[in-house]
């Protein structure tokens, strides 16, 4: 007993410091906030986090053409010598944007920090924004970004359930918009308000912490403090669209919210869609519906900075599925609103703590909503606060053989 016992501490205590290790500590230098978490990997990331995201932007498409001006021309260097020095250094530079960040980031080896310290920095402070720039390189990457995502029903069904949800912010798409040309004063003004002390911080792994604020007051310090760049607070509102279109067909349920809730994300992992075993649906209440109905069914949670977002989306090349599917996702949801699943939530909690902890094994810190203590009732009650409030639905494809909302809830 003695032994077993000291064995469980002796886990529960390595376990904690190895938790210990993976948290980033988080500091401010030269007003910048830094978050760094350290070990003896040999590769590094340091990334610019940039509070400038779609719906932020002060005109549609500016944050997406923002991001892909990432590690072009700057006053002090050409983009093809930046490449060309990474890629002696044996880095990679990226940037990504999603509605609330465009992120900027560097990986490489420990040794190499300062250059790519300096990097960012550059790029942050020093953009050119020359017009042909626009024209010949960004314009054509983004607008092939946008036509991708515009030719997936699922992303296309998405982004209409958002525009109904939020309308404007969180609704915004984060892709150009063929409608709405942006021109290179609009990027070089956004860049001037979103490079600002007041809008990024900077997250690193694998570097030695000492040595990356040395480098942040170096390089960061010119930086403009500037304000954070205001936007109206989310609200929300329940509707559909539906978009006729060629081709394959989805739908989008979105249950919008101004707050988080960590039962919603239990909620979310208990209906589920996405197999956690190769070539198998599962055994989740939207596997089951996906594997009755012949449509691909995924449930996610996300939360935002003032709401959050649990989303639902069918896809699949007959409309049919989609419909039968949308009917089993909204008997699955009344079901769990009166605590028929009950039996699954120890389950559903475990997913979510998995699937948060694998979250916070990546180069930024994620917050983590406590999913330890919801209960099944909690679960119940989530289901049923979400049913009662707005809904939105995006609906594209063949919509006349789609459900409307008001047939599902």
């Amino acid at each position: 007993m003695l032994s077993r016992s000291f064995a469980s501490s002796r886990t529960a205590a390595v376990a904690r410091s190895a938790a210990a290790r993976r948290a980033f500590s988080t500091s401010e230098v030269s007003g910048v906030s830094v978050a760094v978490r350290e070990d003896l990997r040999p590769v590094s990331k340091v990334s610019v986090v940039v509070k400038a995201g779609s719906r932020y932007g002060s005109t549609p498409g500016v944050a997406h053409l923002l991001e892909k001006f990432a590690f072009k021309n700057t006053a002090n260097r050409s983009a093809l010598r930046l490449v060309r020095e990474s890629e002696l250094l044996g880095g990679e530079l990226s940037s990504s944007i999603s509605r609330e960040n465009i992120v900027l980031t560097s990986s490489f080896l420990r040794e190499d920090l300062p250059y790519f310290v300096e990097a960012l920095a550059d790029t942050t402070q020093n953009g050119l924004f020359k017009k042909y720039e626009l024209i010949e390189d960004v314009a054509p990457i983004a607008f092939a970004e946008a036509a991708k995502a515009a030719s997936s029903p699922a992303l296309a069904s998405e982004q209409a359930a958002y525009e109904i949800a939020f309308r404007s912010g969180l609704g915004e798409s984060i892709y150009v918009e063929p409608y709405s040309p942006v021109s290179i004063e609009q990027v070089a003004d956004y860049a001037k308000e979103a490079y600002t002390k007041a809008n990024i911080s900077i997250a690193a792994t694998n570097v030695v912490e000492a040595d990356l604020k040395a480098l942040v007051e170096e390089h960061f310090a010119g930086l403009s403090v500037g304000e954070a760049i205001a936007t109206a607070p989310s609200k929300v509102f329940g509707g559909e669209s539906r978009v006729k279109a060629a081709g394959s067909s989805a739908l989008t349920l979105v249950f919008p919210s101004t707050s988080t809730s960590a039962a919603s994300a239990v909620l979310a992992s208990l209906l589920g869609g996405v197999s956690t075993i190769k070539w198998s649906t599962g055994s989740s209440l939207l596997g089951v519906a996906s594997t009755k109905s012949g449509a691909s069914v995924k449930a996610s949670y996300t939360p935002y900075s003032d709401a959050s977002v649990l989303a639902i989306t069918i896809a699949a090349d007959d409309a049919a599925a989609v419909a039968e599917a949308a009917k089993l996702v909204a008997a699955d949801l009344k079901a769990v609103a009166a605590g028929t699943a009950a039996e699954a939530v120890p389950k559903a909690v475990a997913q979510t703590k998995f699937a948060q902890a694998l979250a916070s094994e990546g180069s930024l810190p994620v917050s983590v909503l406590d999913a330890s203590a919801v209960t099944a009732e909690a679960v119940a009650e989530a289901a049923a606060t979400l049913l009662k409030g707005p809904i939105a639905l995006g609906a594209v494809g063949k919509v006349h053989s789609l459900p409307y909302l008001d047939e599902l809830f």
